[in-house]
Parts: C-alpha cells; structure tokens; sequence
C-alpha cells in the first residue's frame, strides 16, 4: 500500500548495512545508536532483533555506564525471519510492541520505554543476519529431505538406498530463489 506525506511532514533517515568478519565491531558500532537523539531532544529508542541469542547482551553495562537509559533498548531473541519481519512491521507502522513471558508467547502488556510511554523504536538493528540465514537454509533443506523421503517411501526404497535418497537431497533453485528472496524482502522492511 502506498504512504504519503506533505513536504512539511518527509522525515530524513539514516539506513546503514554494517558487514564485516567476527568480532569486528559490527554490533558495537549499531548499539551506539542508542546514543543518539530524536528531534526533540529525547534519546533514541533502539529496538534490537538479536539472532545471535545474546550478541548485544555484554554492550549494555557499557551503554549504561555512558548514560543510556537502558528502558530505551528493548532485545528480541530470536531467530526466526519470520519474526524479524513482524517486528519490523510493527515499528514501522508504530503499533504497541507486545511484552513476552519467559517462554515467549506475547502477553496483554505492552513494551514501556523510559518516560513509561509505549516503546516506538527510532531505529531498528537486526544483529546476527548470517544467522538468519542458516537457519532458513536449514528449514529448507529439512524440507527437501521430508519431501525425498516421502518419495523413497513411495518408490518403496528402503535400507540404504532410501538413506542415501534422504540424505542427497539437494535444495531446488526455486528453494534457493525463495531463500534469496526472503534476504531482499527483509533489506526493503528494513528500508521502509
């Protein structure tokens, strides 16, 4: 669906995509959005898709000891596309971020960030993104082996023969092209 805004209202933004090896700085670099200030004067609220389940954890005392209100960063575990995606769609749109209970499922409360208003992210880092990917390569290839076995089972292999047909399975390039899709469409989330 299209947007639209008057000319008094086109807000200016900053995407940045940081690569680079392990441990090169890359989610040091993205946390210090945390520092940064909104027009009015209000510090940044960061939302942090962390894939690498604990990746940022370790900034935090950091960020806290340079004055960050760490109410203002608020961490999602996770390492499922699929979530990523819907966190991205629930701040760019500017929808209530729902509170997790400790087995993840969402709860009736809302995420609150430091001045007790609901957490609206000015900025967005999504953290472990080659590990975003592993883990779609690995459904799809769980995929393609449940589908390979379905067809020994149906071409009445067994033993060996039907080990091998589930274990050589290859992802299709329609597979490979779902899966570069799904690393594009969340670039232009991203960008939104």
């Amino acid at each position: 669906m299209a947007q639209a805004r008057k000319g008094g209202a086109v807000q200016s933004k900053i995407n940045m995509i940081l690569y680079g090896t392990l441990f090169s700085g890359k989610s040091t670099m993205g946390m210090q959005m945390a520092m940064l200030k909104r027009p009015d004067g209000k510090p940044f609220r960061l939302l942090v898709l962390d894939a690498e389940q604990g990746g940022v954890d370790d900034l935090m005392e950091s960020l806290g000891e340079q004055g960050v209100n760490l109410d203002n960063i608020y961490v999602v575990y996770t390492q499922s596309l699929e979530e990523v995606n819907q966190y991205i769609k629930w701040a760019t749109e500017r929808a209530d971020l729902p509170e997790l209970d400790d087995e993840g499922n969402e709860t009736d409360e809302i995420v609150l960030d430091a001045d007790g208003e609901p957490f609206h992210p000015d900025a967005i880092l999504v953290d472990g993104s080659s590990v975003l990917k592993l883990t779609c390569q690995q459904s799809l290839l769980n995929l393609t082996r449940r589908r390979a076995k379905i067809k020994a089972n149906r071409n009445g292999l067994v033993g060996e023969e039907k080990a091998l047909a589930i274990e050589d399975a290859q992802l299709s390039q329609r597979e490979w092209g779902a899966l570069g899709y799904s690393g594009q469409s969340l670039i232009l989330n991203l960008a939104a």
